[in-house]
């Protein structure tokens, strides 16, 4: 599939293994990790595939939940992300962009951005 090398050299960076990745449509998610399964999803719509620096981003974004799996391990984060969905809901914040996992991901994403687009040149 397209982009599959540059996903391979990311998790390299990051020292990430045993990681699956699979392809398929998913509507509104550009790409999700299942910790359970070790299976990266990424979708396989024209918002994720056809803009380079916006599918490093969502690759760095689920790389931080990756992090964020091997740190706490799948059981102690899956209850961190649901206790944090839930004071959302209870907040009347949106239970996803305001989720602070959701804000940690995408920090990371911004701030290794440079240093992973450095890895591929230009496009």
């Amino acid at each position: 599939m397209k982009y599959k090398h540059i996903i391979k050299k990311i998790l390299d960076l990051f020292d990430i293994r045993n990681i699956n990745i699979e392809y398929k449509y998913m509507g509104k998610p550009y790409a999700k990790f299942n910790g359970n399964t070790n299976i990266l999803t990424i979708a396989n719509n024209k918002k994720s595939l056809d803009n380079i620096n916006v599918f490093i981003k969502i690759i760095l974004h689920e790389i931080d939940h990756i992090l964020m799996y091997k740190k706490h391990g799948n059981k102690k984060f899956n209850d961190m992300y649901k206790s944090e969905i839930k004071k959302n809901n209870h907040q009347k914040k949106y239970h996803h962009n305001d989720n602070k996992y959701e804000i940690q991901a995408n920090a990371f994403a911004e701030k290794n951005f440079k240093k992973c687009i450095s890895l591929f040149g230009n496009f």
